[in-house]
């Protein structure tokens, strides 16, 4: 069996010293980082960050210990949300934490949220829960490992309520389990599943009931986006099919991109303008299409392609002055 290697993996945590340094530049009024990658999906802060850290590093705020994790952080309200693994009595179970913003002190941390189980290797000592909660308002939104999706308190963790994807809609875990971050848009919370026409889920982030569910697109650990392509509004997952963009309101296809998969996908779309690239390791390489609104659909026709070469494994690029 293949195994993911080490230095392909984003360590948003050192698997020695398992702490979160909290740096500072100078007094700043800080913006929410709500999602993955930021408000707008895209790993870009609208803040002013100065860039003569030779002359004036960067101070450290605080540092704190953690359990092992994976999982990278929200920052909503002053506080800082993530996910690790922590001993319970029959074994080791999922939690989201809260942490201070200001001081690193940990404010809550939720009831176990699943099993913290990951049989695959090739992570090391510190593996562990694989998302990044959303945090929309007064909640927090987490999708486990094992596809259980909740939606938290973002007063003190508890749970107002939750789904099941493995035992409601039959979904299976994949290999190294689920790293997608559930996707707040408007109204509803995005997810990708792993069911037989009913891969791709959408719920009401208010109750948790179902919005729509359709496809039978195989799940990769690629986190979702939503964005403005050729003007419209949608949800672009990325599965082992490759690129599906749906409507965010019906699940609707709007269009597909097809692109190989091996082993493991984990980076996200990004999109510049009205391109969506999209890359993935072990030999599969990049590709990008432009997608176009003819007034009665849109279509996506591939821009370029580049296998075995500009392999995103872990990391997602960020798009910027038309460059990646």
């Amino acid at each position: 069996m293949k195994k993911w290697p080490r230095t392909n993996c984003l360590r948003i945590r050192d698997a020695l010293l398992r702490s979160f340094a909290a740096l500072t530049t100078a007094t700043l009024c800080a913006v929410d980082w709500p999602q993955y990658r930021g408000p707008n999906h895209d790993g870009i802060s609208t803040e002013t960050i100065r860039t003569n850290w030779s002359a004036e590093p960067p101070r450290q705020v605080w540092k704190v210990p953690l359990e092992p994790a994976l999982s990278s952080f929200s920052v909503s309200g002053g506080k800082a949300f993530t996910m690790v693994r922590r001993p319970v009595d029959n074994g080791e179970q999922e939690f989201c934490i809260a942490l201070d913003a200001d001081t690193g002190a940990e404010l809550w941390a939720s009831a176990p949220l699943g099993i913290a189980d990951y049989p695959n290797g090739g992570v090391g000592p510190d593996d562990g829960p694989r998302s990044t909660p959303s945090v929309d308002g007064d909640r927090v939104y987490v999708l486990t490992s094992y596809l259980r999706l909740y939606c938290l308190s973002v007063t003190n963790g508890a749970v107002i309520w939750s789904r099941d994807l493995v035992t409601e809609y039959g979904s299976t875990v994949i290999a190294w389990q689920s790293a997608a971050s559930a996707l707040i848009d408007g109204d509803l919370v995005f997810v990708i599943g792993n069911a037989a026409n009913q891969s791709l889920f959408a719920f009401h982030k208010s109750d948790g009931t179902e919005a729509w569910k359709g496809q039978s697109d195989v799940m990769t650990q690629a986190s979702p986006i939503a964005a403005m392509v050729a003007g419209v509004r949608q949800i672009i997952f990325f599965a082992q099919s490759g690129l599906v963009s749906v409507a965010p309101d019906t699940g609707s296809v709007l269009w597909r991109y097809p692109f190989p998969f091996s082993t493991a996908t984990a980076a996200s779309p990004v999109v510049g303008n009205d391109i969506v690239y999209c890359s993935a390791a072990y030999g599969i390489g990049a590709g990008a299409v432009r997608v176009t609104d003819s007034g009665s659909q849109l279509t996506a026709n591939e821009v370029w392609r580049a296998p075995f070469t500009s392999m995103n494994h872990w990391a997602t690029p960020v798009f910027t002055n038309g460059h990646l």
